[in-house]
């Protein structure tokens, strides 16, 4: 996991400038995280990402210890609409909050993003997560016993 620099909000923006500067194709996953409603930016960024083949770019909402199920809701809705009015196909907007990462959209994106990865790369991710939830640990143990036995 890389942290990369936002997208910025600001006009004249260049999404193939920034997927150089930030060397997007190295990476196998990119998750575009704001605390903010995603901008017309965000959907540019997605859109030069799913023209140079990646299918791995996935939108995560922030949330805080102070956000309403409500304040959430309406942020995703905002991003959502947003996405679309730049001419995004709906994509998903999980919403994750950091010091609860069981909680919320995280489990579903983590899911995700292991279909989408090459079974390889998408084991090697799960094996590197920490202990979130009892279903993380169960499929970390099963993927350890396939090892042992493929070692074996």
């Amino acid at each position: 996991m890389w942290d990369l620099p936002g997208v910025p909000d600001a006009s004249p923006f260049a999404p193939e400038g920034y997927m150089e500067g930030v060397k997007f194709p190295r990476y196998n996953a990119v998750i575009m995280a704001s605390s903010q409603a995603f901008h017309r930016n965000s959907a540019a960024v997605w859109r030069e990402a799913r023209a140079a083949q990646r299918e791995a770019v996935y939108f995560a909402l922030l949330a805080s210890e102070r956000d309403t199920p409500e304040s959430l809701d309406a942020r995703r809705k905002a991003s959502l609409e947003a996405l679309a009015a730049e001419g995004t196909p709906p994509p998903r907007v999980f919403l994750v909050r950091g010091t609860a990462l069981e909680g919320l959209d995280f489990p579903h994106l983590l899911e995700e993003v292991e279909r989408d990865l090459p079974e390889v790369k998408a084991s090697a991710l799960l094996l590197a997560l920490p202990a979130l939830s009892v279903a993380v640990v169960a499929r970390k143990r099963d993927a350890l016993k396939a090892l042992v036995w493929a070692a074996a």
